[in-house]
């Protein structure tokens, strides 16, 4: 199957979960968290449900959890991905991943350095999640 075959018959839309990791965020600063369900929803996504979670293993697992059981297909995690002692969802995230989409950190740091040049190699994103019930399918 051809890339253009594979995009007609793909699925298309997805419900999504948006979970934000940070220790210092509330809802009225999560820029990001904002911005992704607008993009999710104005891409025709169901945003299933969004949650900001203390960037701890725990707290993720929790957050985590709470999107399966919302019936999340995918769960967008964002935040925490820094190089400082205190964001461990880089670290957190192994133990929950059902399917890696290799390539995705280094496109997301490409896209990234457009903007904020060789800071971008500071983010450490790299696992994109799908839920078990949408690989049941």
């Amino acid at each position: 199957m051809g890339h253009e075959e594979h995009r007609r018959e793909g699925r298309g839309r997805v419900r999504l979960f948006i979970v934000t990791a940070s220790d210092t965020r509330g809802e009225a600063e999560d820029a990001s968290g904002a911005y992704l369900r607008g993009a999710a929803a104005a891409a025709g996504h169901t945003v299933v449900g969004y949650r900001i979670a203390k960037d701890d293993p725990k707290a993720l697992r929790q957050a985590l959890e709470e999107a399966e059981k919302a019936g999340a297909e995918a769960i967008v995690v964002n935040g925490g991905t820094g190089i400082a002692g205190r964001d461990r969802t880089y670290e957190a995230l192994p133990t929950f991943v059902v399917k890696t989409i290799d390539g995705f950190g280094e496109r997301f740091r490409y896209l990234s350095s457009q903007e904020v040049g060789a800071a971008a190699m500071l983010s450490r994103p790299a696992y994109a999640h799908c839920s078990r019930r949408a690989w049941a399918r």
